[in-house]
């Protein structure tokens, strides 16, 4: 792990390499430096102007260079916008190195966390903070896929089994899109930076509390329907706050997708219930309604036949609110014995098992 003096003995390093190098016309500090808000966690953000916009390549190939050959980095990305280009190195202290290159006519000040070292700086141009309508339609777009993701189902195809799997894992991220962009649209109305969530932690407690419940505890259809409703009702709040009439519209048809997935929530809890009620006797390798991953093995004497035990069962485990199998290795059993009819009069259960 870095610490601030590693951090600052390397910034300084930086910028004399970066005064050495005659390509550079001026150099400046951004990010939380510039600002005084440095703390122990903080990162290297430094900007560069090249003074011959055909030679930034060439620049930025001998800088990424000399981050691997002189500091070891691990590894970098890059990010563009606009005529800049940053990019981003990772060192094996977990120290990040963000350094940013354009040609010297766009050298400037984007943000108020510019502070310039040496060199000359083009009058500053402030980039525009995102619109609120960019964000509420966002927000709705996040919405409508998650409401397919919630609510559609694949079927995977596994010998005599078919299971039934919702896309738990796209639902999730989309519900977690249409908090970021409501959270967003919050930083704006309250004058705090909408990018990258660097204003959330500073919104008053009352606006983030209301999204607290939207995050997903359990990657079920009942629980990411749950969690959809808390978001979509904390949009529609936020979206209220900055126009009016826009909400007013949007309204009824973001209702209407919640409406979906807790549809889809009771149905799956209906066929749990029925199931159950036809299942008076308990399967020895279904312990407890919440179907384990793990299942003991039954005991031989529990077959009629040991002989002619199977050797795997799928089991289909239905829960309230999903399908789940479990695969269980037993005793082998000859080939022309691997039929569903023999193991439904070998199993002294009701028959809930094939033969694969």
């Amino acid at each position: 792990m870095f610490t601030s003096d590693e951090r600052d003995r390397l910034r300084s390093g930086l910028l004399e390499y970066a005064a050495k190098d005659q390509r550079i016309s001026g150099a400046a500090s951004t990010g939380s430096a510039a600002a005084a808000r440095e703390d122990r966690w903080s990162d290297i953000d430094l900007a560069f102007g090249v003074s011959d916009a055909a030679e930034l390549l060439n620049v930025l190939s001998d800088w990424t260079a000399h981050m691997y050959q002189q500091h070891l980095a691990l590894h970098h990305l890059d990010v563009r916008s606009g005529g800049w280009i940053y990019r981003v190195f990772l060192l094996p202290s977990t120290l990040q190195v963000d350094l940013a290159f354009v040609s010297a006519t766009e050298f400037r000040a984007l943000a108020p966390t510019f502070q310039l070292k040496f060199g000359e700086a083009n009058e500053s141009r402030q980039a525009p903070p995102p619109q609120p309508g960019d964000i509420i339609g966002l927000a709705w777009l996040y919405a409508l896929h998650a409401r397919s993701c919630i609510a559609r189902q694949k079927v995977w195809q596994a010998e005599y089994i078919c299971i039934a799997r919702e896309k738990v894992w796209q639902a999730e991220y989309m519900i977690s899109g249409i908090r970021d962009n409501a959270l967003a649209l919050a930083c704006i109305r309250h004058g705090l930076p909408a990018v990258h969530g660097r204003g959330m932690d500073l919104l008053p407690g009352g606006v983030a509390a209301q999204f607290e419940g939207s995050f997903v505890r359990l990657l079920d259809t009942a629980e990411l329907s749950r969690a959809f409703r808390v978001v979509i009702h904390g949009l529609l709040s936020e979206i209220r706050c900055v126009d009016e009439e826009l909400a007013g519209r949007l309204h009824e048809t973001l209702v209407r997708l919640i409406e979906t997935p807790r549809r889809l929530a009771a149905m799956h809890g209906r066929r749990f219930h029925a199931e159950a009620a036809h299942e008076q006797e308990e399967c020895p390798f279904r312990r407890c309604p919440a179907a384990p991953r793990s299942i003991p093995i039954a005991p031989r004497d529990q077959f009629p036949h040991r002989d002619q035990v199977p050797s795997i069962f799928i089991l289909r485990c239905l829960q309230p609110c999903y399908a789940r199998a479990l695969s269980i290795t037993a005793f082998q059993i000859p080939l022309h014995l691997r039929t569903s009819s023999t193991v439904s009069r070998m199993a002294p259960w009701p028959a809930r098992a094939f033969v694969v």
